[in-house]
């Protein structure tokens, strides 16, 4: 498993680099771009506070916090639309762990802000989301992500 891994992320990165061809210029490819993006999380500590009304109607409050240590990784594909020099609006989809034993396929709606411009160095904003399918057929409610940062 580990090896069809590393072969797929070989060919991917293999591919972005082959495709810095000079591209037309033309509306279209001054305005929509593609892309994959990958990334790995390693959590240390971990605060829960849950209060919510169950389906069969009691409360449920929790609250925990405590060492946790636990990493996940995803890679998503995406495609996005620039309609101003400093907005960027991108349709993002792909394969995300969550936690010990779930994985999702999200499918996130991004806007990002970029004071000067998407071009520049510099801060930029963002805030993206939407629902996350599970990769097995679990009997849990489907979850949605949703997130906001700055860079």
């Amino acid at each position: 498993m580990r090896y069809k891994v590393l072969l797929v992320i070989s060919l991917a990165l293999g591919l972005c680099q082959r495709s810095q061809a000079r591209l037309p210029d033309s509306w279209f490819f001054r305005h929509f771009s593609f892309g994959m993006e990958w990334g790995y999380t390693q959590c240390f500590w971990q605060s829960r506070n849950y209060n919510i009304v169950s389906e069969e109607g009691y409360r449920i409050y929790e609250k925990d916090k405590d060492l946790y240590f636990k990493a996940n990784a995803g890679w998503l594909g995406q495609i996005s639309f620039q309609p101003y020099e400093k907005l960027v609006l991108g349709l993002y989809g792909g394969y995300v762990g969550m936690g010990r034993d779930n994985r999702t396929l999200p499918l996130l709606l991004r806007a990002s802000y970029f004071p000067h411009s998407a071009w520049d160095d510099g801060w930029f904003g963002f805030a993206q989301g939407g629902p996350a399918f599970h990769f097995r057929n679990q009997s849990t409610r489907q979850p949605w992500l949703v997130s906001a940062g700055a860079g």
